[in-house]
């Protein structure tokens, strides 16, 4: 297994993944797959995400950005997707590590993950406490057509 920064080459590699993540999550809430819409999404934060890669096939991506918090200008990593292949799940923290690492290295001071109310949340929640986060908000959508 490797774990690299995304680039522009796996994009399409990366848009199967993310089509994969809707499915098991995201269509349940009517956040319907737009490859157009995830292919321009994608392409911004290549230079801050993560691939897991075997045998040149890719299984799994952790991307997102750095924003500066608007409160205090702090540098934060907000994630946007994390998703492995179901078979390659438990190589799924090398994604995380790695993310943190790169944190350190380029001075972000503060990491934001997300996880899906319907996906496992309880067994996030204990996975997120043990790697040190703390609960920060909970979000919750309404659907009101279209």
């Amino acid at each position: 297994m490797i774990v690299r920064l995304a680039q522009e080459k796996d994009l399409e590699q990366i848009l199967q993944l993310i089509k994969e993540f809707h499915s098991e999550s995201l269509n349940a809430y009517n956040i319907l797959y737009d490859d157009d819409i995830a292919k321009i999404a994608m392409a911004k934060l290549l230079g801050t995400s993560f691939i897991l890669e075997l045998d040149e096939k890719i299984v799994g991506v952790l991307g997102g950005m750095i924003v500066n918090y608007p409160g205090n200008n702090i540098p934060v990593y907000q994630e946007w997707i994390w998703y492995v292949n179901k078979e390659y799940r438990l190589h799924g923290v090398s994604l995380y590590n790695h993310l943190e690492n790169y944190c350190k290295e380029n001075n972000i001071k503060k990491i934001v993950m997300v996880s899906m109310a319907n996906s496992k949340a309880t067994k996030l929640e204990k996975f997120y406490h043990r790697l040190g986060f703390e609960l920060l908000e909970k979000h919750y959508i309404k659907n009101l057509g279209g």
